[in-house]
């Protein structure tokens, strides 16, 4: 019998750390298991629910990985840290929020 592949979400996937999700997932030892699906912004935006939830119900993932995140580097977190907090928090927010809807 033939095992089921689970597909894998990887939210941020152009991004330094879902960049390198995208290439383990889709090592040759991981694609036996694994169907990759990298996400980019231009696919969906995080900070609304409605297109993550749109995403996630055209994909149907079996694992979401968040690897997206608002980022400016040392100077602009520590001039803006509540709006650096606020937007990676309503996008950890919103996937789980749509993965527990799907």
């Amino acid at each position: 019998m033939r095992k089921m592949k689970k597909k894998v979400l990887i939210l941020g996937s152009d991004g330094l750390v879902g960049r390198e999700l995208v290439e383990e997932y889709s090592s040759a030892e991981a694609v036996e298991s694994y169907d990759c699906i990298a996400a980019r912004r231009s696919d969906a935006d995080l900070c609304e629910l409605t297109e993550i939830s749109d995403l996630l119900n055209k994909l149907s993932p079996n694992i979401v990985i968040i690897a997206a995140a608002k980022v400016g580097g040392i100077l602009a977190n520590a001039s803006q840290p509540v709006e650096f907090l606020d937007e990676n928090l309503r996008i950890s927010l919103n996937v789980l929020k749509a993965s527990f809807e799907q």
